[in-house]
């Protein structure tokens, strides 16, 4: 029993491999030569499948109701709420120059309330909060899909 890669596919000279087995997939066999190509093509397919997936993650997150982290160049960092983050960021940049979206959430006015005040000893103005080791450890662990659970804190 030989590989069942087809070599010069699409050509006069297709055929199988033939190649001595290493591995079975799905009744499927292959030699190593066509099992290490098979292997980069789904570790490759699955890569995409998690990029696609996070990137759509992260859109929802945009597009859904979300707490928001942003900076403007003094580097004041913003905590806000916001059905349409891309919009209100739209919004913002015309009053304060260019933002720097940080992360996002989900989230809804009350979370962002209780953001606001875990933060309050570093309040500027506003919604506006000097970068502090606190609010950018927090920013750290929502870039890296924590969740807070802002009861947590009371």
């Amino acid at each position: 029993m030989g590989c069942d890669a087809i070599v010069n596919a699409g050509t006069f000279d297709e055929r199988r491999c033939d190649r001595d087995v290493v591995y079975c997939l799905v009744g499927l066999s292959f030699c190593w030569l066509h099992w290490e190509k098979m292997e980069g093509y789904f570790k490759q397919l699955i890569r995409d499948k998690i990029e696609n997936a996070a990137r759509a993650t992260h859109e929802h997150l945009i597009k859904s109701h979300s707490i928001y982290y942003v900076q403007r160049k003094d580097g004041l960092i913003k905590i806000g709420y916001s059905k349409n983050v891309k919009l209100r960021i739209q919004t913002l940049s015309k009053d304060h120059g260019e933002l720097k979206l940080l992360c996002t959430h989900e989230g809804y006015r009350l979370q962002e309330e209780r953001a606001h005040s875990m933060f309050a000893k570093f309040n500027a103005c506003g919604e506006w909060f000097y970068p502090n080791r606190r609010l950018l450890k927090h920013i750290y662990k929502v870039k890296n899909g924590y969740i807070p659970q802002f009861r947590q804190y009371f």
